[in-house]
């Protein structure tokens, strides 16, 4: 016998994570709950129609509970009133779904499809008339906050 495990030998396999994902050390837990996860979203892709489907998505499966969270109220609101035909389509799937817990989340730019990262607004551009109004109208003001603002205003506004 070699003095190291082998793929082929007993005792290791040639696939070690899938074994460590599988092993009763609570990783084989987290691998059959992620596939539960994967599951759910699947169903609920097919069972929603693709305007919602879009934002919004399965998080989490507690206790019979499917959380799902929407994009924002109106997508939530919607969920809710398909609850029962939801929970229908878990259940016809072999899915012991007692109910679901709709909560609205709006997306971090990381989830964003095509996102890399935290995305920063794009600088808007003002045109010179915007620009020669704004100016106006703070020459006819007063030393004040708002004169102050506006004028921090033309300050970071790009020109065309």
């Amino acid at each position: 016998m070699p003095a190291y495990p082998t793929a082929h030998s007993s005792g290791f396999s040639s696939h070690p994570l899938e074994n460590f994902l599988q092993g009763g050390s609570g990783a084989g837990k987290l691998l059959a709950h992620a596939q539960l996860l994967v599951r759910l979203a699947k169903i609920y892709t097919g069972a929603t129609p693709a305007y919602l489907g879009s934002t919004s998505r399965v998080v989490n499966f507690r206790g019979g509970i499917v959380v799902i969270h929407a994009d924002n109220g109106a997508t939530a609101a919607k969920l809710r009133q398909m609850a029962p035909r939801l929970t229908e389509a878990f259940v016809s799937e072999g899915i012991q779904c007692n109910g679901l817990r709709i909560e609205t989340q709006a997306p971090t730019p990381g989830m964003l499809k095509g996102s890399t990262g935290p995305s920063v607004p794009a600088a808007r551009m003002l045109s010179r008339k915007a620009c020669a109004e704004i100016t106006a109208c703070m020459d006819s003001l007063p030393d004040s906050s708002l004169r102050n603002a506006l004028q921090r205003l033309l300050d970071h506004a790009r020109q065309e």
